[in-house]
């Protein structure tokens, strides 16, 4: 993390938020991604999800940071969550999914009753579902998963292919812009990349709600 106190004129020196990650190549080289040298979560032979880290921060109503990522460290991905009660300085990092499948696309919104981290889970080998967990930064703890994603069906496959419907948009693209925004009170809003609806499987609907 690096931040200004200048208006964006100069930046202090980095501050490591979580244990660094070497980058390393496509799990599976039959995705044609155009971006060659990042992992990509491989569900079949044709279909990939590519995985950009894609951080993002919010900040609390008491000045607390966050940030949430999607970290490959053993066999999956999982997500984490930092944040930081003293501008930046020094950072703890707290485990918000990390289940046997893979989870991604992490995205974060702060209001009085925590962060709220949403982000997308497989719930097995092919389909995977919208979910959510909480961090209350007064106990320091995570709350239970909640599907976000209830609608029948609540999982849904992947769209993305090799080829997409788009052919401005980079292979094995698959909505990396899912998004968690804090509402008045404390309204949540979601909006997500969404394939249940498609036939093709090559271009997802975006789906919206709010908790």
């Amino acid at each position: 993390m690096v931040k200004s106190t200048d208006g964006g004129v100069t930046f202090f020196n980095p501050i490591p938020m979580g244990n660094p990650v070497s980058p390393v190549k496509l799990i599976n080289t039959n995705c044609n991604c155009t971006l060659c040298n990042q992992r990509a979560i491989v569900v079949t032979s044709s279909k990939q999800i590519r995985m950009n880290e894609f951080p993002q921060a919010a900040v609390g109503p008491d000045n607390t940071l966050y940030v949430v990522w999607n970290s490959f460290e053993t066999t999956s991905y999982d997500v984490r969550l930092a944040f930081s009660t003293d501008a930046g300085v020094t950072w703890n990092v707290r485990d918000i999914a990390t289940s046997s499948f893979n989870e991604f696309f992490p995205s974060v919104a702060v209001n009085a009753l925590g962060a709220h981290v949403q982000y997308a889970r497989f719930v097995d080998s092919l389909r995977f579902a919208l979910f959510k967990r909480t961090f209350d930064p007064v106990t320091s703890t995570v709350s239970a998963e909640t599907m976000l994603s209830t609608a029948i069906p609540a999982s849904f496959p992947p769209d993305t292919a090799p080829t997409n419907f788009d052919s401005g948009v980079n292979p094995c693209y698959m909505g990396d812009y899912n998004q968690i925004i804090a509402g008045p009170g404390t309204t949540l809003y979601h909006g997500w990349s969404d394939g249940r609806n498609r036939s093709d499987g090559n271009n997802p609907d975006v789906f919206f709600i709010q908790s």
